[in-house]
């Protein structure tokens, strides 16, 4: 009976987390991903070096489950529009969280994830990602578990643009993003956690050379809205995702 109950257990907890490993292990050695392959473009790279709690790693009855965050890479112009999807993780961007009984495949799941830069593509006119229109697999691949780098291209008619990342690890927890905070208050999170980072750097693609990216602030907790909001106070853990990033043109 014990047995039984363990498994029916991390049944549950694979579902709250999206499916959990499943489909990604085939990718978690993989260090670098390359996307935008048939772009005729300048070639670019950002590499991420993850920090102490880039993931966590629960314990489920015997097994330990490692839930890495949700990352998007994107680019826009010096005044804050939107240009391109450089990379997004494919929950996301495939809007693949694994058996959700109340996910509509016609709508965005789990708003709370990424919202900076749905809000952002939204602003564009572009649709948020959905199981029945996700983003092409030229932009997605798995979370990566550990220090990666995004090979990619940036069409030639750019030159001074700005690279964004936004970052979020689910059920990071503290004592400001608590679980059931109070719906319509500044730290509702749908019981996700401390809200995503976002990582940006200015870019001369007429200049190579490496470019540091700089953390400018967290998005919504809940989702609601694409601010970005520059106090940073009620984070902990989640600054420790990421120890620094870097654009590299070449």
């Amino acid at each position: 009976m014990m047995q039984k109950w363990s498994l029916v257990l991390i049944g549950i907890f694979l579902v709250l987390l999206g499916g959990g490993q499943g489909q990604e292990c085939a990718w978690a050695e993989q260090q670098t991903i390359t996307t935008l392959p048939c772009l005729s473009g300048r070639t670019v790279r950002v590499k991420v070096t993850t920090g102490e709690h880039w993931q966590h790693v629960m314990k489920v009855a015997f097994l330990k489950i490692k839930a890495p965050p949700q990352v998007a890479i994107w680019i826009e112009d010096r005044e804050g529009n939107y240009i391109d999807t450089l990379f997004v993780t494919h929950k996301i961007g495939k809007q693949f969280w694994g058996k959700q009984p109340d996910q509509d495949p016609d709508k965005l799941f789990r708003p709370e994830a990424l919202p900076y830069w749905m809000h952002k593509r939204a602003a564009r006119g572009l649709p948020f990602p959905t199981k029945n229109d996700p983003l092409p697999d030229t932009v997605t691949a798995a979370s990566p578990e550990e220090d990666f780098a995004i090979q990619t291209k940036i069409q030639l008619d750019l030159t001074e643009i700005a690279v964004l990342l936004e970052a979020n690890l689910s059920f990071d927890m503290n004592e400001t993003y608590y679980t059931n905070a109070p719906q319509g208050t500044a730290v509702y999170n749908r019981n996700s956690g401390q809200p995503a980072l976002v990582y940006r750097a200015e870019v001369d693609l007429s200049q190579p050379g490496t470019y540091e990216m700089e953390l400018i602030g967290h998005s919504s907790p809940s989702g609601e809205d694409g601010k970005l909001y520059k106090d940073l106070s009620g984070l902990s853990s989640a600054l420790h995702m990421i120890t620094n990033a870097v654009v590299s043109i070449e």
